[in-house]
C-alpha cells in the first residue's frame, strides 16, 4: 500500500483562498483574543519574554501580530507541515514548513523549549482522512487527536501553556439558526473591531456578495465534512487522556463562531521522553474495530517497523501487508504515558475470505492445514471436540503484529493482560472459538503468566514453509527469530552474508532477485541453503480455547 504523500489541504484548494480567512472578522477577532491572552499570561507571570510555538500556524497570524506588538518579548517560530499554507510574504520569525503533528518524533532541542504553544483551529485537522480514503473513525480520530495534543505538550516548558481553540461538532450544524448564529457572531466582530456598525441584513449581503467568502465558506463545508469533530465532553475526555495539563485556567465551548471549544491549559510535570532509556509506561488501550484507515494502518505500521529493527527481529518489516487491511479483527493500540506515539500494539484477526497468515508462514507435516490443526487441538481440548462432534465449524482468529517498545516488567505484564481481555472479549463477542498464535516459546510463557486466564498450548505437527521465496526472503530477515540458535550451525563467513543479505533487501524483494548480479551469488546461495535445510525452528503455532469457557 502507498503511503499518502499529499499535504493537508492540497486536495481541497485550502492554501489558496485561506489568506482570505485572516480578514474574516470574527477569525481576525480570534487572533486578537489569543494574541491578548499570550501579554496577559506574560505580565501575569511577571516574565521578559515568551517563546511561543505556534503549531499549524498557516500564515501564522498570532505570531505576527505578538512580533510586531514587540519582537523582544515575544521570541516565535511557527510551524506547518504544508509551505503552501505559509504564503509568501516575509516573516521576521522563524517557519518551519515540514512539521507534522502527528510524527512521533521531535527535535531534541525543540522539548520544552516553549513557555506557550497554541493550536488554532488545528487539532481537527489532524482529523481529516487522506484524499481517496474513507473517514476516520472517531477512535481513529481520537488516536491522530492524541498523539498531537502529547506532542505539543512535549515542547511547552512545565508550567507552560497550551492555547487551544477547535471547532465542536456543532459547527456541523448548517441549519438556519446557525446560519443567524453565525451572521450574528461577524457582525459582532466587525463592530468590536471598529469596522463600523453593520445590521444582520448588510453582513448577509456583503457573504453573499463576496466570491472569496462563498468560495471559503463552500471549502470550509467540505473540510467539515471530512473532518471528525468532537463534542465538548469529549473534547475534555482527550485532553484528560494524556495526563499532561492540570485542570483548565479557561474553557469556553462557545467561541469564534459559537462553537469552538477554546481552552488554556497549564503544563503539568509529568515528563515526555524522546529515547529509549527509560522504560515506556502505557496508557489505557484505543481499539480499532474492522477495516482501518490506511493512514492509521500505516501510522501504525511505522512504529512496528521501528521496534522489529531496535530488538534485532528483523529491519525489513512490511509496514501494512494484506492481511492488515481485512475487515474482520481488531487492533489494540496503546499509546505511550511518557513517550510520543504508540507504545505497544497487536492485532487480532479473524479468519475471514483469505484466511489466515498462519495457514501459510506454517506448513502442516502429514495432514491439510486445517484438518491437521483440528485434529491437533481437539485431542487436547474436550470443547473443540465436542463441538466437532456435534458437526459445528471451528471459528478461528490469530493473534499477530504484536510490538512493544522497551516495557518494564510490570508494564509487559499488563500489557498481556490487557491484551488477553480484550481479545477474548472481542472473540466471545464473534463467536470465535479458537485463538491462534505464532510465537517463540519464551514469549508463549510469558503470555502465559502474564494473564493467568487464557493459556496457549503448543500445536504439534506444523513446521515453517521453507519452499516459498517470499517467507524465504522474510525469514532470512529475521532470522534471529525464526530459527533457533542458527548463528551456532553456520560458520562466520555464512553469519556476515545472511546479515549482509538482510540489508540488502527492501519490502517486496526476493532474496534471490537481490543477489542474482552479486559477484559472491554463490556464497550468499550456500548461506541460505543452509540456514534454511538446517537450522531448527524458533517459532511454533499456539493455541487457546478460552473463547469457549463462560
Amino acid at each position: 500500500m502507498e503511503k499518502e504523500i499529499q499535504k493537508w489541504g492540497d486536495n481541497l484548494k485550502y492554501p489558496e483562498i485561506y489568506p482570505r480567512l485572516e480578514n474574516f472578522a470574527p477569525k481576525e477577532l480570534l487572533n486578537y483574543e489569543i494574541a491578548n491572552m499570550i501579554t496577559a499570561y506574560q505580565k501575569r507571570e511577571n516574565l521578559d519574554s515568551l517563546n511561543i510555538a505556534e503549531l499549524g500556524a498557516g500564515p501564522a497570524p498570532i505570531s505576527k501580530i505578538l512580533t510586531q506588538t514587540d519582537p523582544q518579548a515575544y521570541q516565535c517560530k511557527a510551524f506547518d507541515i504544508n509551505p503552501k499554507m505559509r504564503g509568501e510574504e516575509s516573516l521576521s520569525f522563524e517557519y518551519d514548513s515540514n512539521f507534522d503533528l502527528t510524527d512521533p518524533t521531535l527535535p531534541e532541542e525543540e522539548l520544552g523549549k516553549y513557555d506557550v504553544v497554541v493550536l488554532e483551529n488545528v487539532l481537527y485537522a489532524t482529523s481529516m482522512s487522506p484524499n481517496g480514503t474513507g473517514k476516520y473513525t472517531h477512535d481513529e480520530a481520537n488516536l491522530l487527536k492524541v498523539a498531537t495534543l502529547k506532542k505539543a505538550a512535549a515542547m511547552l516548558k512545565p508550567e507552560g501553556i497550551l492555547i487551544l481553540t477547535d471547532p465542536l461538532n456543532k459547527t456541523e450544524d448548517f441549519g438556519i439558526g446557525r446560519i443567524i448564529e453565525f451572521l450574528n457572531k461577524e457582525r459582532e466582530a466587525i463592530s468590536e473591531l471598529n469596522r463600523g456598525k453593520k445590521n444582520l441584513l448588510e453582513v448577509f449581503l456583503k457573504n453573499l456578495t463576496d466570491k472569496e467568502m462563498r468560495k471559503m465558506l463552500k471549502i470550509n463545508k467540505k473540510i467539515m465534512a471530512k473532518a471528525v469533530l468532537n463534542d465538548e465532553k469529549e473534547m475534555s475526555n482527550i485532553i484528560q487522556y494524556t495526563n499532561l495539563f492540570y485542570p483548565p485556567i479557561y474553557w469556553n465551548p462557545d467561541t469564534y463562531l459559537g462553537s469552538n471549544l477554546t481552552t488554556v491549559l497549564r503544563r503539568n510535570d509529568e515528563k515526555i521522553k524522546l529515547d529509549n532509556c527509560e522504560s515506556t509506561i502505557l496508557n489505557n488501550p484505543i481499539l480499532l474495530e474492522g477495516r482501518s484507515n490506511p493512514k492509521i494502518l500505516h501510522w501504525i505500521g511505522e512504529f512496528r517497523k521501528r521496534i522489529y529493527a531496535m530488538s534485532n527481529a528483523t529491519n525489513n518489516l512490511p509496514e501494512v501487508d494484506k492481511y492488515d487491511i481485512k475487515p474482520e479483527g481488531i487492533i489494540a493500540v496503546y499509546p505511550s504515558k511518557n513517550g510520543l506515539g504508540i507504545g505497544a500494539t497487536a492485532t487480532l484477526q479473524q479468519r475471514g475470505e483469505i484466511g489466515l497468515d498462519i495457514e501459510h508462514l506454517m506448513k502442516p507435516e502429514k495432514n491439510s492445514f486445517y484438518n491437521q490443526m483440528i485434529q491437533e487441538i481437539s485431542s487436547k481440548s474436550k470443547q473443540i471436540a465436542d463441538k466437532i462432534a456435534s458437526g459445528k465449524e471451528i471459528k478461528f482468529a490469530e493473534i499477530r503484529r504484536l510490538a512493544a517498545d522497551n516495557l518494564s516488567h510490570s508494564d509487559f505484564v499488563k500489557f498481556f493482560q490487557s491484551l488477553c481481555d480484550i481479545f477474548f472479549n472481542y472473540s466471545k463477542k464473534n463467536d470465535i472459538d479458537v485463538v491462534l498464535f505464532v510465537s517463540d516459546e519464551k514469549r508463549a510463557k510469558a503470555f502465559n503468566i502474564a494473564n493467568r486466564k487464557a493459556q496457549f498450548q503448543k500445536i504439534e505437527g506444523f513446521k515453517l514453509n521453507r519452499e516459498n521465496p517470499e517467507f524465504q526472503t522474510m525469514m532470512v530477515c529475521a532470522a534471529n527469530y525464526f530459527f533457533k540458535d542458527w548463528k551456532s550451525i553456520l560458520s562466520e563467513d555464512e553469519i556476515k552474508y545472511i546479515n549482509d543479505l538482510s540489508l540488502l533487501i527492501t519490502n517486496g524483494d526476493i532474496w534471490s532477485d537481490v543477489i542474482k548480479d552479486k559477484p559472491e551469488k554463490n556464497q550468499y546461495q550456500n548461506a541460505v541453503k543452509k540456514l534454511l535445510d538446517t537450522a531448527p525452528d524458533n517459532v511454533s503455532i499456539y493455541f487457546t480455547d478460552y473463547p469457549m469457557y463462560d
